[in-house]
Parts: structure tokens; C-alpha cells; sequence
């Protein structure tokens, strides 16, 4: 992972951020759900998406729906994937 600084400068520049869904369960990594959770305390995730694979990734992504981040983030108004 970079440095926050770095997700920073990218936000300054609009690039838009995508969130996986599953990133909030700690599969990939506990760095990657606490970066993940920085982003979104943050205010910089624009869209929310998933990796549904495979029947696997369904049970991460029911875990991934009892994070308060997750919740954070549905509440937040921000998300733009009504856009899409």
C-alpha cells in the first residue's frame, strides 16, 4: 500500500476510488481493511464494488456487511454508483 499521502494527491487530481466490498472482511490483508477504513472515515471512496468470483467471495462479502465502515460508507450520501 502507499503512503496516504499518496491516495491524497491522487483525490486532489479527481481521480475516483472504487472500494471492493470484500476489502472490509480482512481477506486480502488486516492492512488492507484499515486502509480501506481510513479511505472511507476520510470521505474519498466514490463507488462501491465486489469481486463475486466464485461462491467464496460470497460469504466475505455477507461478512463485510456487519462492518460499521461498511454502513459508514452506505450512509454517507458520497457513493456515486447511482451514476453508473
Amino acid at each position: 500500500h502507499q503512503t496516504f499521502s499518496e491516495y491524497e494527491k491522487l483525490k486532489d487530481r479527481e481521480v475516483f476510488f472504487q472500494l471492493n466490498t470484500i476489502s472490509l472482511s480482512g481477506y486480502y490483508s488486516l492492512t488492507t481493511k484499515k486502509v480501506s477504513e481510513k479511505l472511507i472515515d476520510a470521505g474519498m471512496i466514490d463507488f462501491l464494488g465486489s469481486d463475486l468470483h466464485s461462491f467464496q467471495y460470497l460469504k466475505l462479502l455477507e461478512k463485510s456487511l456487519y462492518e460499521p465502515a461498511l454502513a459508514k460508507l452506505l450512509n454517507s450520501g458520497k457513493l456515486k454508483n447511482q451514476s453508473l
